[in-house]
């Protein structure tokens, strides 16, 4: 056997030993662990009733809950940030400009960039009248604003 399924197999027989183990504990609702092929330094675990978490690169577990969603049992995470997402300030101009291929620049407040500074029309025009703030890196512009993310 390869060393992979060797490792394979012996994370399937861990699993059972622990689900035969803890007979009378709920049993975690994971569907599956996903490492994006073309990205690295984070992984994705998927559970039931859509809950994600994210693992980057320095260990931190982010837990992303859709609307009404709640946390798996027995899952440990860092942060959780529960949908929906309707207030998001970027501080990069590569995280904002998302935004507009997506179609939901009104979802985003507040960027860390003026309006000259932007050549991304729909993002622009937004700071330009006041729709999107420029909180520069101002912690407490950034607060007023009561992000969700």
């Amino acid at each position: 056997m390869k060393t992979k399924e060797i490792s394979r197999l012996l994370a399937a027989l861990l699993v059972l030993a622990f689900t035969v183990a803890t007979c009378n504990a709920p049993i975690l609702a994971m569907q599956t662990v996903t490492q994006p092929e073309y990205a690295i330094g984070f992984n994705i675990e998927y559970f039931a009733d859509g809950a994600k978490i994210l693992i980057d690169g320095a260990g931190q577990r982010v837990l992303l809950l859709p609307e009404g969603g709640t946390a798996p049992e027995g899952v440990s995470y860092d942060v959780e940030i529960a949908g929906p997402i309707e207030r998001v300030v970027a501080l990069s101009t590569t995280q904002a400009g998302h935004f507009a291929k997506l179609n939901i620049v009104e979802k985003l407040k507040g960027v860390a960039t003026a309006a000259d500074r932007w050549y991304i029309p729909e993002i622009k025009e937004a700071v330009e009248n006041g729709k999107i703030v420029n909180v520069a890196d101002d912690n407490e512009a950034i607060m007023a604003l009561d992000p969700d993310l």
